[in-house]
């Protein structure tokens, strides 16, 4: 191989990642750490773990490479620790460089490869960080790269958005009314520290309003930096980002430019999302003259170029499967999970996660937990065993025993459960008369059953939702409902159209059958869907 017109027999099989980790383990480690060597190796030290997370910075581990010294000349040797001698001088001094606990390095590592990315990404900025060709000493140099640091970091908006003090539900929300949940959750008693929400009741009840009520305070209190919302689908995410977008802004301050990301695989084709994407550069004319913006969102660019960023934003919202890629073996997951660190999580729908992701959910609560994160789960049908399974996991992860659940099935609904270090408390809510229902459930053992009971209620003026399992399962109740009921207004939703007319039809579902239609939209109308899908609509009325 020849670089520089200089030929050298060492080839460049492995990643410049895997070979600064053979460095550290090859000569720099000893050069900081020194210390004696058995069988050609030092002991382990709480440091290799901060060097791989380090070297790990394209968001994947290191690998190990055997025979550290093969892939280097001595000349290569001498200039890497002169460089490790330079910079520890700098930015060490004399300072006496620490013994560090190998369990604690360990789980710190998560955190510190999610921001070895981060740097990475934002050093990569060639606009400023431009080449330097001039010699000059280590010393000034590091002065210029801070202040290209500085105007990199404020470019991107990774620093916090101030908090907005204390503020009423009218101010919130434009409404002075509270339901009992909303009520309760503005008068608890919220700890400092890791805590865990658990709302169930029933859809009306203002879950969502509530949890951002949580939210609020915690942010106030200053135990969370910001939020992500994660929703069972890319449409219930679409339909949380819109409702964020006219409330978001509220939980800061004023002069505070928070940034609303979206993020799910088909976030692009949002036109509301695309409209709050801000250039670095904006135009002048950012505001009205009574000096309000005019965008109602704020996306900064930077965060919206690509989605494993997203949850480094203020407030994101997104599917669920953006915050369980923090503890999947994908790569960048790191950057994932540096995103949820300081930041409430919230998951609505919590009913809607199978077994498969409630395990990852139970995973990444304990893992929210540990780092410090406070989570707020919102459901109007969860389990018991679900319940314990979820609280268990966090109380895991802060370092607590198994809970004792106190509230029996029998009264436990509607319920808000709080969980922190030093507190577990389970409180029954009372249920607004204008959201209690009577649901009456009968079985039916053939499709002739159904479609007499589709029949009749469709006759009665009643809206009408069928949920299947498959998309051919719902394509057949379509082609069967239409034969039999040809002048019945039917809508069809399921994951198998092209995205632009799942949009479209998202649209037109969401006008007949989301929470602002009318009695008179939805009268003799029915939806076909399938259970994945139909998690948006639970309030149907059937």
């Amino acid at each position: 191989m020849t670089l520089q017109s200089k030929a050298s027999d060492k080839s460049y099989a492995v990643r410049h990642d895997s070979l600064g980790f053979a460095l550290w383990f090859g000569a720099v480690k000893e050069r900081l750490l020194g210390g004696q060597r058995r069988r050609g190796h030092l002991p382990v030290s709480g440091f290799d773990y901060w060097a791989g997370a380090v070297m790990g910075h394209h968001g994947l581990p290191p690998k190990l490479v055997e025979n550290d010294y093969d892939y280097f000349l001595p000349q290569d040797m001498d200039a890497a620790l002169a460089f490790v001698g330079s910079v520890a001088g700098l930015l060490a001094a004399d300072r006496e460089i620490p013994k560090l606990d190998i369990q604690a390095s360990k789980r710190f590592s998560w955190w510190l490869a999610g921001f070895s990315v981060l740097c990475d990404w934002l050093g990569s900025d060639a606009r400023r960080f431009k080449y330097c060709t001039d010699e000059m000493p280590l010393a000034d140099y590091w002065e210029t790269a801070l202040d290209n640091a500085r105007a990199a970091v404020a470019a991107a908006q990774l620093i916090p958005a101030q908090v907005a003090s204390p503020q009423s539900l009218q101010q919130l929300f434009g409404f002075a009314t509270p339901t009992p949940l909303q009520d309760l959750c503005s008068k608890l008693t919220i700890d400092g520290g890791p805590q865990l929400f658990i709302l169930e009741d029933v859809t009306g009840a203002g879950k969502t309003e509530a949890a951002i009520i949580l939210l609020h305070r915690m942010l106030a209190q200053k135990n969370a930096e910001g939020v992500y919302f994660a929703l069972p689908t890319m449409a219930t995410a679409d339909a949380m980002y819109e409702r964020m977008s006219s409330v978001y802004r509220r939980l800061y301050a004023p002069e505070s430019r928070p940034s609303l990301i979206l993020a799910h695989g088909a976030r692009d084709l949002s036109v509301q999302f695309r409209q709050s994407i801000i250039p670095e550069q904006p135009c002048t004319q950012t505001i009205y003259g009574d000096e309000t913006e005019t965008a109602s969102a704020h996306c900064n660019a930077w965060l919206a170029d690509n989605r494993k960023k997203t949850l480094l934003a203020e407030v994101g919202v997104g599917t669920i499967d953006q915050s369980l890629l923090a503890l999947l073996p994908s790569k960048h997951q790191s950057l994932r999970m540096l995103g949820l660190l300081g930041k409430v999580l919230i998951v609505d729908e919590v009913h809607a996660c199978d077994a498969y992701v409630n395990e990852l959910l139970c995973a990444v609560l304990k893992a929210h937990a540990a780092s410090g994160g406070s989570a707020i789960l919102l459901s109007a049908t969860l389990p018991a065993n679900q319940r314990r399974k979820l609280l268990d996991a966090y109380a895991q992860g802060c370092g607590g025993e198994r809970v004792k659940i106190v509230v029996q099935d029998k009264e436990r609904y509607p319920l808000l459960t709080h969980y922190a270090a030093h507190h577990f408390k389970e409180h029954i809510v009372g249920t607004r008369q204008s959201v209690r229902r009577r649901v009456e459930v009968k079985q039916a053992s053939d499709i002739a059953s159904i479609l007499n009971e589709i029949s009749t209620q469709i006759s009665a003026g009643r809206c009408v939702c069928w949920v299947r399992n498959t998309v051919d399962d719902a394509r057949e109740a379509y082609a069967l409902i239409k034969e039999r009921l040809p002048d019945v207004a039917i809508d069809l939703f399921h994951a198998r159209y092209a995205m632009t007319d799942r949009l479209a039809i998202e649209k037109w579902i969401l006008h007949h059958f989301g929470r602002d239609s009318t009695p008179e939209l939805r009268r003799g109308r029915m939806l076909i869907a399938t259970r994945w899908w139909s998690n948006r609509w639970t309030s149907i009325s059937i």
